[in-house]
């Protein structure tokens, strides 16, 4: 049986152009789920944001202490009837991993689990993302985030 030559480039051919598109449509992708995941100087504003949701989202957070670490309620229509703002901060070291956030505004909750109107928490990137979304997307941070990965590009918060 006599071997085509051209027959085999074209096919070896084939397969490393096929191989080198999925390389690429691959890294396309990477970048692109990369892009959506929150980051040093997100904003989450909840200024200006209409309650009502249906049903309400309400998430739980973690306030770590210098001795323990509690727990308290985030209540997206509580937090768009109150104004205010998540910051993100760092990632966090918890073995969990996620982000290290900073809110700034009214009560986040009814009641007693309220995070408070100051207060530094740890939420997990799919919380981050959920209370993005309930708030309509991060706010202007982008510039800014570029600005603060520059001047500490290894930085994780300490907690």
């Amino acid at each position: 049986m006599r071997c085509d030559t051209n027959k085999l480039t074209e096919s070896v051919f084939a397969v490393v152009l096929f191989a080198t598109l999925g390389a690429v449509a691959m890294l396309a992708l990477g970048h692109e789920l990369a892009a959506t995941e929150p980051g040093l100087g997100d904003i989450v504003s909840f200024s200006n944001v209409s309650p009502n949701r249906n049903p309400p989202l309400v998430l739980s957070a973690v306030r770590p202490g210098a001795n323990d670490r509690r727990i308290c309620a985030l209540d997206t229509d509580v937090m768009a009837a109150s104004g205010g703002s998540l910051f993100v901060e760092g990632r966090s070291r918890a073995p969990t991993g996620g982000f290290r956030v900073h809110w700034a505004g009214g009560p986040t909750s009814a009641g007693a689990d309220d995070c408070g109107a100051n207060s530094e928490l740890v939420l997990s990137t799919h919380q981050l993302q959920e209370l993005a979304a309930a708030a309509g997307g991060f706010g202007a941070s982008r510039v800014a985030r570029t600005e603060l990965e520059a001047e500490a590009p290894n930085r994780v918060a300490a907690e």
